[in-house]
């Protein structure tokens, strides 16, 4: 068969327009019913009500009144089937059985996700932490052991065994016991939500087993024996029993082409981060629209039909979606491919956007709060606006550039006016601008969806996108092959192994290349940020798709048929300004009045506290914990993305334990970072192969500076906001915890006392020689106990006491709440982020978590 003649599995392709789809508006029912149940909360009663037009419109005759029918049933179908699936529990339902408090329970169930090690080795720190590994999956629990007996329940729970277990796979049989509780809602702004994101997984309770010894396992037999075995084979096409690492390699195929995010290390996701093309590392569509295209080539090149062809996909999409990890993207990609070659099978003429809608539908229907997911919408999103926008984009291009070159036939098909030579250039030109059209049009509807979501925003990503694609996609074809070989003939795949592993090592590249020159910009977009590129989005789409004479295109053409240099200046002019804008609304500071704004966020037992000056200065007082986690990555840089910060001017490290500066690396990686700042005793008490040691020499070898303070008191402004650095002149610190560096600023008659470590000897140096009074006190050493510290506490003599520890108050102890008496005390463990800010008002703390008594204080200018 002739490769020319060869036709692409999705003929409705950017060269012609989208046909009408009868099932969007059905579609867009269900999404405006779930989100008006989500938001508003209305009862069953008002759902039932849009079913009266949506059944008088079967019997209309009119096309519109149709589709006003289907609308309207649709809003009711989705808001009664999210009512029902997120807030209707049943009565048997385990989460029944676990209060506030975490209950030690023997839970028996069914494994029904693929086991995962979860592991912190890829963390600068991780040698000197603990519990590096931990075992995750999803058990459908059957019964819980009770007073008298097991008692049947249902319900999902999210299982961690603590330092791993291999032993359990997917189908077993599971007895646990560990301690039940229900996933926390986050403690610091900006913060990802686990216990939403796993409810609307229909997962409302979690188990931690703190060692494999409390799991027994029974093996059974079953559909979901079979698969764990065929993931198992196919993971193993990127295995070497030489080896005993893997290399960047192998691991970014194998997150590639079965899913592993997991198999990566943090610095090459964030290479896909910083160019805007994380997408690639998700298995979604792209990825399975690069096996069904080859899959669809092969067989049509070998003289398949249509139909027949179709089969083959569908085979090989069941075949994907069983071996990769399971994950939404994954099923959202593979219902559109299979809902299209369905079609085909029935012999409907294919619709892009009606299929597109149904698969929405689909999902929807499965699982309702799936809608409010970033990958659902950054999906759908993105391929609707494939359908509607890509066709006009490529029309304007085409237009524009006929301007100056007049090709005869831009598609690339059979004329007797083209010379071979010229045919193929014009067919390489027409992909890549399909190409390109397609990746802007995905581009302008996700980009404020990633704003909002994630608070990163990549300049050129449309540019990177386009110029990774080929390698991307040949990255992918080859890793699926290997797969494939392995599957049908095991321990082969080392025949197609070193092929792909060598292009995925030039896409690495290419991706390193792409992040060096790359523009970011960090922070949440806000409601008018969102406003102003939408706005501007219509009118360039008016203007291109529909072509109507809006005020942009009137302007623009006035211009150019007076000047057509001048027009182009106009064009691109407003396009800068529109950027500079959209910047300026994303990294301006959202407070507009002149305050200071001091956040000690809660990362347990440990300190990082963000301060923000009224002159838009950030630093930044220690970024750590003594957690096996990365504050750094998952607090602090979330939480000023949340606050529009988009750089950090100072981090002070108060003395050289590893609670105190563990997230740092990360918080320079995410965004531009000023000097670090320690005093005179931290090198002189950084121990030799400490992480302290290990931070330092990191800092030489990135070239990042490094200040050190002099031995002795200082004082410094930043803006109106004096400083004060309190180091009593006669006190050698024995321990790293004494030469903790003490802050006191002072705003408008209002200060706060920042002690670090500071224990017995360091604080009774402080109060013979230093004034240290405050109005707000940051309890020393995560509120220990010292002899002198009812002393220290009533020196200071502070309104308000915080205290930054994974210690709840009511476990605290007797000493210390003596010790603090009547004062009124934040705790991190309690209130999750305490800020505290100081206006031309006064001063105020509060928490950021919800509690039964008012949390928070204000104390007024001149109290």
């Amino acid at each position: 068969m002739n490769p020319a003649s060869v036709t692409h599995p999705f003929p409705e392709d950017v060269g012609r327009r989208p046909r009408p789809a009868p099932l969007l508006p059905a579609a867009l029912g269900m999404v405006c019913g779930i989100v008006a149940d989500y938001a508003l909360h209305l009862p069953l009663g008002v759902y039932l009500s849009f079913c009266v037009p949506a059944v008088a419109g079967l019997f209309m005759r009119w096309p519109a009144w149709v589709r006003l029918s289907s609308f309207a049933g649709a809003v009711a179908l989705g808001g009664i089937l999210h009512d029902g699936s997120y807030r209707r529990i049943s009565p048997d339902h385990i989460v029944r059985y676990v209060g506030d408090p975490p209950v030690i329970a023997r839970v028996y169930g069914t494994v029904v996700s693929a086991p995962r090690l979860s592991s912190r080795r890829d963390m600068f720190f991780s040698r000197w932490m603990y519990d590096r590994e931990s075992t995750r999956f999803l058990v459908e629990a059957s019964s819980i052991e009770g007073r008298d007996g097991p008692i049947s329940v249902s319900g999902t729970v999210a299982v961690k065994i603590a330092g791993g277990d291999g032993e359990v796979r997917l189908g077993d049989s599971v007895e646990m016991f560990g301690k039940l509780y229900r996933p926390p809602p986050p403690s610091n702004p900006g913060q990802f939500d686990f216990a939403q994101w796993q409810r609307r997984r229909g997962v409302l309770v979690a188990m931690v087993c703190p060692s494999a010894e409390l799991v027994a396992t029974t093996a059974r037999s079953g559909w979901r024996s079979y698969l764990a075995g065929l993931r198992a084979r196919a993971h193993a096409a990127f295995i070497d029993d030489d080896i005993a690492t893997r290399d960047q390699q192998t691991a970014l195929l194998e997150t590639m082409v079965l899913g592993d995010r997991h198999a990566v290390d943090p610095k090459t996701e964030q290479l896909f981060i910083r160019t805007g093309t994380a997408h690639f590392l998700a298995v979604s569509g792209a990825h399975v629209g690069v096996i069904a295209g080859f899959v669809w080539f092969i067989a049509r090149f070998f003289g398949g039909t249509r139909r027949r062809c179709a089969v083959f996909v569908i085979a090989v999409l069941i075949l994907y979606v069983g071996i990769v990890e399971p994950r939404p993207p994954i099923f959202r990609a593979t219902i559109i491919g299979l809902v299209y070659c369905f079609g085909m099978l029935l012999r409907r003429t294919p619709c892009a956007a009606n299929s597109i809608s149904l698969a929405m539908m689909i999902l929807l229907a499965i699982r309702p709060p799936v809608l409010f997911g970033a990958g659902f919408q950054l999906s759908f999103a993105g391929v609707y606006a494939i359908c509607y926008l890509s066709h006009p984009l490529l029309e304007w291009w085409h237009a524009m550039v006929a301007r100056w070159i007049t090709p005869v036939d831009t598609t690339g098909r059979r004329s007797p006016r083209l010379s071979p030579i010229r045919r193929a250039a014009w067919r390489l030109y027409h992909t890549i601008c399909s190409m390109a059209a397609v990746g802007t049009a995905a581009c302008l509807v996700s980009t404020p969806l990633v704003g909002i979501h994630f608070g990163h925003l990549a300049m050129f990503a449309c540019v990177f996108g386009l110029l990774l694609m080929w390698p991307f996609t040949l990255t992918v074809f080859l890793g699926f092959v290997t797969v494939m070989i392995e599957l049908v003939s095991p321990g082969l795949a080392f025949i197609a192994r070193p092929v792909a592993e060598w292009v995925a090592g030039g896409f690495l590249w290419l991706v390193e290349s792409c992040a060096a020159v790359s523009l970011n910009f960090v922070g949440r977009w806000s409601l008018a940020c969102v406003a102003v590129y939408t706005l501007v989005v219509c009118l360039l789409i008016g203007s291109i798709r529909f072509g109507k004479p809006t005020a942009w295109s009137a302007a623009r053409r006035w211009t150019s048929a007076r000047a057509p240099r001048l027009g182009w200046l106009v064009f691109l002019g407003a396009g800068g300004l529109t950027v500079a804008g959209c910047a300026a609304l994303l990294i301006g500071k959202p407070d507009g009045d002149a305050s200071l704004r001091i956040t000690h966020l809660s990362v347990g037992r440990g300190t990082a506290a963000v301060i923000e000056f009224p002159n838009g200065k950030t630093w930044l007082y220690d970024c750590g914990t003594n957690r096996n986690y990365d504050p750094g990555a998952s607090t602090v840089v979330p939480f000023l993305q949340s606050r529009g910060i988009g750089q950090i001017d100072r981090v002070i490290l108060s003395h050289p334990n590893l609670d105190h500066f563990g997230g740092v690396l990360s918080v320079i990686d995410a965004m531009p970072t000023g000097p670090i700042t320690v005093n005179a005793s931290f090198v002189p008490l950084t121990r030799p192969q400490s992480p302290a040691e290990a931070l330092l020499e990191e800092l030489r070898r990135r070239d990042h500076s490094v200040k050190v303070l002099p031995a002795s008191n200082e004082t410094a402004r930043v803006g109106n906001v004096l400083i004060e650095i309190l180091r009593p002149t006669d006190f050698v610190p024995e321990s790293t915890n004494g030469a903790s560096i003490v802050l006191r600023l002072t705003y408008r008659g209002h200060s706060i006392l920042m002690c670090g470590d500071i224990e017995e000897h360091a604080m009774a140096a402080l109060m013979r020689q230093a004034e240290i009074r405050a109005d707000a006190l940051v309890l020393p050493h995560h509120g220990g106990i010292q002899p002198n510290t009812a002393e220290f506490i009533a020196a200071v003599d502070p309104t308000i006491c915080i205290r930054s520890a994974s210690q709840r108050t009511a476990d605290s102890s007797k000493a210390l709440r003596e010790a603090i008496g009547s004062r009124v005390l934040f705790n991190t463990a309690d209130d999750g982020a305490v800020t505290l800010t100081i206006r031309e008002t006064g001063l105020s703390v509060h928490g950021f978590l919800p509690r039964e008594a008012a949390r928070s204080v204000a104390i007024p200018l001149g109290g």
